[in-house]
């Protein structure tokens, strides 16, 4: 998962650096369409990165140990990660745009209350509650926080009135200046 999140990190830094320039030079309309585009692509990156998961996941288990029981657990929950993979680039993606917005608090808040909240009791739940899922219940705690986060900061993206962020960039830039 850590070696895959790395895949979107480029695309990450250059939605957030488009869309802050495109605000900066009072575009706000071409940073809604970056911002558009920067999403469909993180879909696009996000569905690779589940497929080759999902593809590989009677494999991959061997990169770490030839226990064939180790193998079949990893199989297991990679189909779980798989999920977790497309959440994971939209939300990078969102987040950098965010950024890119100075609403970089509003990022760190979906996320805080994404695993604080709602990911770990889900994921102990569901891990040592009445489920006993294990380390799938762990895999589907994180998978939940994670598209609550992205769902949550899609929904502030889309319903974002752009000419209001692009004049608070501006009179932060001003304030900043002197």
């Amino acid at each position: 998962s850590t070696v895959l999140s790395h895949i979107p990190v480029a695309a990450v830094v250059a939605a957030s650096v488009r869309v802050g320039n495109l605000l900066g030079a009072m575009h706000a309309s071409s940073a809604r369409t970056a911002c558009y585009a920067a999403v469909v692509l993180s879909i696009v990156v996000g569905v690779f990165n589940s497929s080759v998961v999902f593809g590989t996941r009677d494999y991959l288990g061997y990169l770490f140990s030839s226990d064939k029981d180790v193998v079949r657990m990893v199989a297991s929950v990679l189909p779980i990660m798989a999920l977790f993979q497309c959440a994971d680039c939209v939300s990078g993606i969102v987040g950098g745009i965010l950024r890119g917005c100075g609403r970089q608090t509003l990022s760190a808040m979906s996320n805080v209350t994404a695993y604080y909240v709602i990911g770990l009791p889900v994921s102990l739940l569901l891990a040592f509650g009445p489920w006993h899922l294990g380390l799938a219940g762990l895999w589907w705690g994180l998978t939940t926080a994670l598209a609550y986060s992205t769902v949550l900061s899609l929904w502030y993206v889309y319903n974002m009135d752009w000419d209001s962020v692009m004049q608070k960039v501006h009179r932060t830039m001003r304030a900043s200046v002197m």
